[in-house]
Protein backbone atom coordinates (compact mmCIF):
# COMPACT_ATOMS: atom_id res chain seq x y z
CA UNK A 1 0.00 0.00 0.00
CA UNK A 2 2.07 3.26 -0.65
CA UNK A 3 1.72 6.62 1.47
CA UNK A 4 -1.05 7.75 -0.30
CA UNK A 5 -3.35 5.43 0.15
CA UNK A 6 -2.03 4.66 3.59
CA UNK A 7 -2.81 8.20 4.61
CA UNK A 8 -6.51 8.32 3.01
CA UNK A 9 -6.93 5.16 5.03
CA UNK A 10 -6.32 6.40 8.26
CA UNK A 11 -8.24 9.77 7.53
CA UNK A 12 -11.04 7.51 6.60
CA UNK A 13 -10.86 6.00 9.91
CA UNK A 14 -10.24 8.93 11.94
CA UNK A 15 -13.57 9.97 10.20
CA UNK A 16 -15.46 6.97 11.61
CA UNK A 17 -14.16 7.01 14.69
CA UNK A 18 -15.31 10.55 15.44
CA UNK A 19 -18.56 9.50 14.23
CA UNK A 20 -18.99 6.42 16.27
CA UNK A 21 -17.96 8.95 19.44
CA UNK A 22 -20.22 11.28 19.07
CA UNK A 23 -23.15 8.61 18.34
CA UNK A 24 -21.94 6.68 21.19
CA UNK A 25 -22.43 10.13 23.70
CA UNK A 26 -26.28 10.08 22.34
CA UNK A 27 -29.10 8.21 22.78
CA UNK A 28 -29.45 5.17 23.24
CA UNK A 29 -25.88 4.58 23.96
CA UNK A 30 -25.59 7.30 26.61
CA UNK A 31 -21.89 6.52 27.00
CA UNK A 32 -20.38 9.74 29.10
CA UNK A 33 -17.62 11.77 26.62
CA UNK A 34 -14.87 9.58 27.94
CA UNK A 35 -15.95 6.13 27.77
CA UNK A 36 -17.14 7.14 24.46
CA UNK A 37 -13.55 8.61 23.13
CA UNK A 38 -12.00 5.15 24.21
CA UNK A 39 -14.42 2.55 22.87
CA UNK A 40 -14.20 4.70 19.37
CA UNK A 41 -10.30 5.06 19.95
CA UNK A 42 -9.99 1.14 20.55
CA UNK A 43 -12.16 0.28 17.47
CA UNK A 44 -10.16 2.93 15.15
CA UNK A 45 -7.24 1.22 16.60
CA UNK A 46 -8.55 -2.27 15.74
CA UNK A 47 -9.21 -1.47 11.93
CA UNK A 48 -6.01 0.18 11.66
CA UNK A 49 -4.06 -2.96 12.75
CA UNK A 50 -6.17 -5.47 10.58
CA UNK A 51 -5.30 -2.70 7.37
CA UNK A 52 -1.19 -3.12 8.29
CA UNK A 53 -1.32 -6.95 8.97
CA UNK A 54 -3.55 -7.22 5.83
CA UNK A 55 -1.11 -5.65 3.29
CA UNK A 56 1.73 -7.11 5.42
CA UNK A 57 3.50 -10.18 3.73
CA UNK A 58 5.53 -12.43 6.42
Amino acid sequence: MNRATRAAALALFGALGAAVAFAMTIYPFDYGLAESLLLAGALVAVAAVETVLDDASF
